[in-house]
């Protein structure tokens, strides 16, 4: 949800991206979902790049 601000900081943090904004209704009211909703996206070949720790891992290994 757009109102849950410390849920969109931990997906950012994760390295997800911000997609939209969109509303859907639900059966029951929940506070703040006049707000809408939020979707985050990452791609594969983001998924799949090696972090940081992989790279400086991966060279300290070929210089051993």
């Amino acid at each position: 949800m757009v109102v849950n601000v410390a849920s969109r900081r931990v997906m950012e943090n994760a390295g997800l991206k911000f997609v939209r904004t969109f509303r859907q209704p639900w059966p029951d009211y929940i506070e703040g979902e006049e707000e809408g909703d939020v979707e985050y996206a990452l791609l594969r070949s983001e998924w799949e790049r090696p972090t940081a720790e992989e790279v400086a891992a991966a060279g300290t290994a070929s210089t051993s």
